[in-house]
């Protein structure tokens, strides 16, 4: 007979059937063996049980015979896991001991791919679905079973673009759009604290269909959001915030500090409460307004060789209004300097 470890199996004496079994001297650890009823008694196997243990069926004339089991010990396919479907990219490492081979359970909820059929460690990546996939290592007659849970994700996106004429729409070709702009993911650290932190970034880059300026984030867990994207960007500043900020098409972004508005993310919900793709930025040219105060000794207008300019005079940056909305202090040699005026 064989048997696996972590297993019980009875063993049977016949004719007659008032005998007894019991353990033969010698055997390797890891059985137990139990009381006998109608020549029927049970033996089992402790997980690490391993080689040939024999077990002699005593009756009351003094005869007795033996039975032989061939114990292979129960594999183990490694503790279960949870991961993320990643947009189908997800990886789980199944880490099994001892020797065996690797299958896929039949009814999984959808396929995935295993690096390596016999390692003890071997990633599984390419979930097609969500949902629990098990996964069996054999040896032998003798297997054990470890479960992957996949769970879902959502996304947030999505593009980053010149503004060309400054209206905060994207309504400009697809050439517009920028590639090589540092955008930022923030995470509420708890749920309705307010505080954000920073959780990841990325880079645009061309889409699948080889437009510039796409990102995207791959969100693993429901929670509030923002995307913060740079203030200026080679010799740009953001355009301005549209009133219908996280619809798609305009610019999120805030030009005073880079954050879009809260985007709340549900991974297990549907839309665009899952998948989020509206979150933009559009910069527009920006320009500079300087430059001196000096200390006009003839009182001619002019800055002559001989009149050096002014520190610390404190300038100020008027809109058309009149009213004051930046201001700066000239320096050693008397210079100021606006930047990033839109």
């Amino acid at each position: 007979m064989t048997a696996c470890g972590a297993t019980c199996v009875n063993i049977t004496g016949t004719s007659p059937t008032t005998g007894t079994w019991s353990e033969q001297t010698g055997n390797p650890s890891g059985a137990t063996l139990g009381t006998t009823a109608a020549g029927i008694a049970e033996v089992c196997f402790a997980a690490t049980a391993s080689g040939t243990y024999n077990f002699i069926y005593s009756i009351s004339s003094g005869c007795e015979d033996t039975m032989s089991i061939v114990v292979t010990p129960k594999p183990d396919a490694g503790p279960d896991q949870t991961t993320c479907f990643m947009n189908g990219n997800g990886t789980a490492t199944l880490a099994a001991t001892g020797t065996g081979t690797w299958t896929e359970q039949a009814g999984n909820p959808g396929t995935s791919t295993s690096v390596s059929s016999t390692a003890n460690n071997t990633n599984v990546t390419t979930f097609s679905a969500t949902g629990t996939y098990n996964y069996i290592w054999t040896n032998g007659a003798c297997s054990d079973t470890v479960s992957v849970v996949v769970n879902p994700n959502g996304n947030i996106g999505n593009y980053v673009w010149n503004d060309l004429n400054g209206n905060g729409t994207n309504d400009e070709a697809a050439s517009a759009g920028i590639n090589g702009v540092t955008v930022e993911l923030w995470k509420e650290t708890a749920p309705g604290s307010g505080t954000f932190a920073l959780s990841t970034s990325t880079t645009t880059a061309n889409d699948g269909t080889g437009n510039s300026g796409y990102y995207n984030f791959t969100i693993c867990e429901s929670a509030n959001y923002k995307v913060k994207f740079p203030t200026s960007n080679a010799g740009t500043g953001l355009t301005s915030q549209t009133s219908t900020p996280a619809t798609d098409g305009n610019n999120d972004a805030n030009p005073s500090d880079g954050f879009s508005p809260v985007v709340v993310l549900d991974i297990s919900g549907t839309g665009t409460a899952k998948d989020n793709p509206t979150i933009d930025a559009g910069f527009v040219r920006v320009g500079s307004i300087g430059d001196f105060v000096w200390l006009d000794k003839n009182g001619d207008g002019k800055q002559d060789a001989n009149e050096s300019g002014l520190t610390g005079i404190k300038v100020y940056l008027l809109d058309n209004n009149g009213n004051v909305i930046d201001s700066t202090t000239t320096d050693a040699d008397g210079k100021y300097l606006f930047n990033d005026l839109l």
